[in-house]
């Protein structure tokens, strides 16, 4: 599945189930797969229902400083 689809699709639907919750330095974004290679990293308001997508990485990059 692509990122495009799995934003669209799962994480649009269920954002809290697709992702898991990080900790200190990147508390309050969540982590979700793609891919087993590639991790989406996202805030969730769910006051405003959105979802603000900050970065597609390689999983090898995603969790280094931006």
């Amino acid at each position: 599945m692509a990122a495009s689809e799995f934003i669209l699709g799962p994480l649009a639907d269920n954002p809290h189930r697709v992702g898991k919750p990080l900790d200190e330095p990147l508390d309050g974004f969540y982590s979700a797969r793609v891919m087993r290679e590639w991790r989406i990293l996202y805030k969730i308001d769910d006051s405003q229902r959105r979802i603000k997508v900050q970065s597609i990485r390689h999983r090898r990059d995603a969790y280094r400083s931006h």
